[in-house]
């Protein structure tokens, strides 16, 4: 296999962007997979922020790589090390001067010989980081539940007067709206609910309402469990039966089933922004095998 040779022990300008732009890219995307996890309400504009301190976030953990191996992982695929003069590890605090641009860089950065092979994984490497950073969000959609709903005949697809939402129905849903008031935060909410019913026992619906933007700090996870247990909490004789917190369309949302007397409900809470929806399916429990929740829930869609 040729070898591609640099001309000096150190590397280029280039070598070492593409290391950097790698090892960023794979920071980001740690930190992003890791933030669903977090029971707390990430806006967008917490990610923005997020990139903008990027290099200071990962100056630290640069540092502690190279004081430990000399290297990244961004620097190894470009076959790069950074060390002393004499080839031994540069101690933590030279290292992180090093990692934040500060004064006289101390250390010395070399790199092997590198073949074509290595040089094409670590282009690919950080063309694939990258693409995955700017399209996370689409690649999110695809890769945390939501799976895109089939037609069912006969049903329709309804889109919300305000347009803010598209689902399918049995029929053309019954809309009802209502104040409902919060004496312990002084202040009212506004309620809207469409029903549609698949037969006279079994029905669908969509209800949705906009939550007080100071309850943002209590996190998206709180706020859809104690939205479900307020739900559980005020129907008379209803049972948890089952909940579980996930993703839907990049969405926070919390998936359950509860028994209120001879019914079951399943259903899904969707936080979108501090817009609260919550879709549910009422059965009797001898008549599950007629439900279509799958596909319900799935064809859920925020518009604009």
């Amino acid at each position: 296999m040729k070898k591609l040779f640099w001309l000096d022990e150190t590397p280029s300008n280039w070598a070492r962007i593409c290391a950097r732009g790698i090892d960023y890219a794979l920071f980001y995307l740690i930190c992003s997979i890791a933030s669903f996890f977090l029971p707390i309400y990430i806006d967008e504009i917490y990610y923005l922020v997020f990139v903008l301190a990027l290099p200071f976030l990962w100056a630290p953990i640069e540092a502690f790589l190279i004081s430990r191996y000399k290297t990244t992982l961004g620097l190894l695929l470009l076959g790069i090390r950074v060390e002393t003069h004499t080839a031994t590890k540069l101690p933590y605090l030279i290292a992180l001067k090093r990692s934040c641009f500060l004064g006289v860089r101390p250390g010395v950065i070399r790199q092997k010989t590198l073949s074509a092979i290595r040089y094409a994984i670590a282009v690919m490497s950080l063309v694939t980081l990258m693409g995955v950073s700017v399209f996370e969000k689409e690649i999110a959609v695809v890769t945390t539940g939501f799976e895109k709903y089939k037609t069912i005949e006969g049903w329709m697809d309804y889109t919300a007067c305000d347009g803010k939402f598209r689902v399918l129905l049995p029929k053309s849903p019954e809309e009802q709206a209502k104040v409902l008031s919060v004496p312990s935060h002084n202040q009212t909410l506004n309620y809207n609910e469409l029903t549609s019913h698949q037969t006279q026992k079994v029905y669908y619906s969509i209800s949705y309402i906009q939550l007080p933007n100071k309850w943002r700090i209590a996190g998206a996870s709180r706020l859809l469990q104690g939205a479900l247990d307020l739900i559980v909490e005020h129907i008379p004789g209803a049972k948890l039966l089952h909940k579980n917190l996930t993703k839907y369309q990049n969405f926070r949302a919390l998936d359950f089933h509860f028994s209120q007397g001879d019914e079951d409900v399943q259903g899904r809470l969707i936080l979108v922004g501090m817009t609260l929806y919550r879709l549910t399916v009422v059965y009797p429990p001898d008549l599950a095998h007629q439900l279509q929740k799958t596909e319900f829930l799935n064809s859920f869609e925020i518009q604009g």
